[in-house]
């Protein structure tokens, strides 16, 4: 387990057979992976997609799965290397405009690089992930800054988040949070900024996008930060205004 694999961390290269081979090491049963894989792959395992009633949304509420699929992979690389129509599955489902996929604390990976050696895998991001879709994506996202400004904008203005409020316009108020932090992450992980190297090959082609960095996405950062505080704690006080008039109510299904 602890012999070298010839890879360091920061390393821009690919290692050769890494990290399936190192997995090798310590197999785990492959009918149990596959099982678990198939569960991942086809169900909505963390109930999310009810969170995220946008089907644009689909593939931020099952973000999660897919580090998990991304993980799981190379205990069963057959599938990487050989299996296209699971791939193109795997792919339609999870990563079709989401390439670039955080799979732990500060760890992100771009599948655009790292399937680069698995035919299967390869070829099925080939055949949605494009520089052309990379532009539109980008030219969206950025579209949508201004708008999403405005939005918490007017939310955030004295006397407007008021628990009557938060009561009536719930599913704005929702719907709102969604939309900035959907373009957030999208943007945080696929928009290289000027200072940062060339390193992702699809990525490059967004260059000819004006960069939203730093000012709009800071300013949306910061104002959504701010929005969502005040929604927690007005709606704390709710609860806790509900719960002193009925004992029971905080046992209520929500």
């Amino acid at each position: 387990m602890c012999r070298a694999t010839g890879h360091t961390a920061g390393q821009v290269k690919q290692t050769h057979g890494y990290p399936e081979q190192y997995f090798a090491r310590f197999p785990l049963p492959v009918k149990v992976v596959r099982m678990v894989l198939g569960r991942i792959r086809l169900d909505d395992v963390y109930n999310q997609i009810r969170h995220y009633p946008n089907p644009e949304h689909r593939s931020t509420a099952l973000a999660q799965q897919a580090a998990y699929l991304y993980i799981l992979l190379y205990f069963v690389p057959d599938i990487l290397h050989d299996e296209t129509a699971v791939m193109r599955e795997i792919v339609d489902k999870h990563y079709v405009d989401n390439w670039v996929i955080p799979f732990s604390l500060g760890h992100t990976v771009d599948l655009s690089v790292e399937w680069k050696p698995y035919q299967a895998a390869k070829l099925a991001l080939d055949n949605v992930i494009t520089p052309s879709l990379a532009k539109k994506l980008q030219f969206e996202y950025v579209a949508r800054l201004p708008g999403l400004l405005t939005d918490l904008a007017s939310f955030l203005t004295e006397g407007v988040l008021t628990e009557e409020f938060i009561l009536c316009n719930h599913d704005q108020i929702l719907g709102t949070l969604r939309n900035c932090n959907v373009a957030i992450q999208w943007l945080m992980l696929h928009v290289r900024t000027p200072s940062a190297k060339p390193l992702l090959p699809v990525t490059h082609h967004l260059d000819a996008v004006p960069n939203p960095f730093p000012a709009g996405l800071t300013a949306l950062s910061g104002c959504l930060c701010g929005f969502g505080a005040r929604v927690v704690l007005r709606w704390r006080r709710l609860l806790g205004k509900r719960t002193k008039s009925d004992p029971r109510a905080h046992l209520a299904p929500s």
